[in-house]
């Protein structure tokens, strides 16, 4: 299963991201993930970021030939120039599909970009969370992420305000994966962590 921003985020205006999610989850509980294996789930992803940047591009070259087409002066098309740069490496780097492949069963988890491995390692730091993002109102909106170290963190839903119900869906989707959860805040009491590091004991202030 290949998703993205256009796959995975709601672009129903009328229908709230939660309603959406919900109705993924209860059609398939691990909804973005493909089981390809017994408790072996695979998350296929073209970044947000790819796009931003084919956006940013188009946007700097749009402003560029306006720009030089009113004021035809060298010196002003630095700006857009240096945007057109930014964005497009901003868009190769981030050409090619992000995998994250979760083996349940030996409690380990791998990073790809493209064919290539850039990560493996334990199943504990691997995890879905509910991640809070302050709008210039003044208002919190959450969505769904997944994230782990050495994995580059995605949305799998769009934005919304309902806090406790994202939660309840993104808890639901962990449980599922057999994966830990944490919510938007770094010390919260709905954290889930059903899985610790095999070497040393996760701080107790985690858990609080």
């Amino acid at each position: 299963m290949i998703v993205g921003i256009f796959t995975t985020w709601d672009f129903n205006f009328f229908e709230k991201a939660e309603n959406v999610f919900k109705k993924c989850l209860d059609a398939d509980p691990i909804y973005p993930f493909k089981e390809v294996s017994p408790r072996v789930y695979q998350l296929k992803t073209k970044s947000a970021r790819f796009w931003m940047g084919i956006l940013l591009m188009l946007g700097f070259v749009i402003f560029g030939i306006v720009l030089y087409y009113d004021e035809p002066i060298d010196q002003y098309l630095i700006v857009p120039i240096f945007g057109v740069i930014g964005s497009v490496s901003v868009t190769v780097y981030y050409r090619h599909y992000r995998t994250v492949l979760i083996n349940a069963t030996e409690q380990n988890y791998e990073f790809y970009i493209k064919d290539r491995l850039v990560y493996r390692g334990h199943y504990h730091n691997v995890y879905i969370r509910v991640k809070g993002v302050m709008s210039g109102s003044g208002h919190i909106y959450y969505t769904i992420v997944i994230g782990g170290y050495h994995v580059e963190q995605e949305s799998i839903t769009s934005s919304t305000n309902n806090l406790v119900r994202l939660r309840r869906l993104g808890r639901r989707l962990a449980a599922n994966l057999d994966m830990n959860y944490f919510d938007y805040m770094d010390k919260s009491r709905h954290h889930i962590i059903k899985h610790r590091c095999p070497y040393e004991s996760v701080p107790e202030g985690l858990m609080h």
